[in-house]
């Protein structure tokens, strides 16, 4: 895995077929997984928060994070 890079991964469909944001191609993968893990862990205190304070701008904020990392993990794996 230390030569695997991420692959153009596109997320937040904005239209049909028209994407919003992309995973960059060429980021080192172990890179890429490590910014996913650190996104995972601001969507986690982001979703406890929204638990304790009924926030619902804090949930969809975290649910935004998570589809982020989610979208690198597939990017640092397509390739793998």
């Amino acid at each position: 895995m230390k030569d695997a890079v991420t692959s153009e991964t596109p997320f937040l469909m904005c239209s049909p077929g028209v994407y919003l944001f992309s995973v960059r191609a060429g980021v080192p993968a172990p890179e890429a997984l490590s910014q996913a893990a650190e996104l995972l862990e601001v969507g986690h205190g982001l979703m406890l928060l929204a638990d304790e304070m009924d926030s619902s701008i804090a949930r969809a904020a975290a649910t935004w994070i998570v589809e982020t990392a989610h979208t690198a993990l597939l990017a640092a794996i397509s390739n793998g």
